[in-house]
């Protein structure tokens, strides 16, 4: 057998593949023909008459394509289609794949696999879609999964009607399901309610709440920030050498209030939210002057638990009730 009678390499079988898919396309020109596909994808009633029909029937787990274009030039493109209709749903190219597993356009690129531009300033580079599952998909080895840039507005915009804008999960122990940085000396991560303008965002800060709703039919009065734990500790604030906790404006205690002396009487129990323990330490303090009264002491879980008595050093008044005021803390 000569060396001519080799097996063609795959090149050579796209390439005569071409030649033949080029003929096609040239008897074609002149006489449109329907668009064929498979039982239950796109066909003719969806898509009219095209200029072209390409099919391939080849048995399943062959190398078969039904269409093929390459081009040798640095700028050059292998497939392009335009949609001249000035108005309409229109589509410069459309692509379907009925199988389970199938995709409808994949694209592989040194650089970029698949990229969408939009000719209108405020059209649409890339749309997904679905049903149930992702819209937009990405994955990514040890880059990032999806990344989105804008020089003078938002980089990435999450929204949704009825649930969650944007959700972020993570199974490291180590590492944040959220990282956000600023760069700049501004804020990190600012959150907002009530209000149709982003207030401004202070410098040097890592998280930003603010909430200013004046909606009157729901309950409740706006809260900048909030942090709930039902057995651990709902905000911790440390530092080094600065200030752990400041506070501007009033301050506001579930575990402190008011009680009254009874006329006649040297003590007053106080109930205490969320009990006593070992470490609380319960102060007290008369709130209307009584000469030569005071706080002698005061009982933890006593006479029950969760439960305190305020002692004054002697009968504050024999007409009338003594206020005192008591907070509670621990150490």
């Amino acid at each position: 057998m000569s060396s001519d009678a080799a097996p063609r390499s795959r090149r050579a079988l796209l390439t005569a593949g071409l030649a033949a898919g080029v003929a096609t396309v040239a008897s074609a020109l002149g006489r449109p023909l329907p668009v064929k596909a498979a039982s239950g994808g796109f066909d003719s009633s969806d898509a009219g008459t095209a200029a072209l029909s390409a099919v391939n029937s080849a048995a399943s787990g062959s190398s078969a394509l039904a269409l093929y274009a390459t081009t040798a030039s640095t700028e050059g493109v292998a497939v392009y289609g335009v949609a001249t209709s000035p108005s309409g749903s229109t589509r410069g190219a459309l692509f379907g794949a009925d199988s389970v597993d199938g995709i409808g356009v994949e694209g592989q690129g040194k650089d970029v696999g698949v990229k969408g531009v939009s000719l209108s300033a405020a059209g649409i580079g890339v749309e997904g879609k679905s049903g149930s599952g992702p819209g937009v998909s990405g994955e990514s080895v040890s880059g990032y999964a999806v990344q989105g840039m804008s020089t003078s507005s938002t980089g990435v915009y999450g929204y949704s009607a009825s649930a969650s804008a944007v959700f972020a999960a993570s199974f490291s122990t180590h590492k944040a399901a959220m990282l956000v940085q600023a760069y700049g000396v501004s804020t990190g991560v600012l959150g907002y309610s009530g209000v149709n303008v982003e207030p401004a965002a202070p410098t040097k800060t890592g998280i930003y709440g603010y909430s200013d709703s004046d909606d009157v039919t729901v309950a409740g009065t706006p809260v900048g920030v909030r942090g709930e734990s039902p057995a651990g500790t709902g905000v911790l604030a440390t530092t080094t050498t600065g200030v752990a906790l400041q506070v501007a404006g009033k301050a506001k205690f579930s575990r402190c209030g008011r009680a009254s002396v009874a006329k006649n009487k040297t003590f007053t129990d106080i109930m205490v939210a969320g009990g006593l323990a070992a470490n609380s330490v319960v102060h007290a303090t008369l709130q209307t002057y009584r000469v030569g009264v005071g706080v002698a002491a005061v009982r933890a879980n006593y006479p029950s638990a969760g439960k305190a008595r305020i002692y004054l050093t002697k009968v504050a008044s024999l007409t009338a009730a003594t206020p005192v005021g008591w907070f509670v803390a621990e150490y």
